[in-house]
């Protein structure tokens, strides 16, 4: 079993808890199947176990990532360890973030993060909100 915190560089260990680590709501978990809210079905794979074990060995791409992104808030920090997730995955393909809802000349809404899942043929919804008060 492989254990997140093994990870030495901070950015990454924040990069596989925000990824693979269990729903914070956890009501979540007693619903079943693919579709329950917080089941996007990425689990924490021996390939992306090594991956992130690579990762923490030279960060550097996420680093520069995140020094691109500068996220200063929590949930932009948490959006930015997604996107750059999801653009290393070689089973996913990120096709959207940030995608505004407009209904003429309103905004009724935002899509986080769309992508595909190779895996699975199908295109699934993100939501990432994260806020803490």
């Amino acid at each position: 079993m492989f254990d997140l915190d093994e990870l030495k560089h901070q950015q990454v260990r924040d990069l596989g808890y925000s990824c693979f680590s269990e729903p914070l709501i956890s009501s979540f978990n007693k619903m079943a199947g693919e579709d329950a809210p917080a089941n996007c079905a990425l689990r924490l794979t021996g390939n992306r176990i090594a991956w992130l074990k690579d990762l923490d060995q030279n960060p550097g791409s996420l680093l520069s990532h995140l020094d691109r992104v500068r996220p200063r808030r929590l949930g932009l920090y948490h959006e930015a360890l997604w996107h750059f997730f999801l653009q290393q995955d070689q089973e996913l393909e990120l096709v959207a973030t940030n995608c505004q809802v407009r209904q003429g000349d309103r905004t009724i809404g935002e899509f986080d993060v769309i992508y595909h899942d190779h895996k699975r043929e199908k295109y699934v919804h993100l939501e990432l909100a994260f806020k803490l008060y």
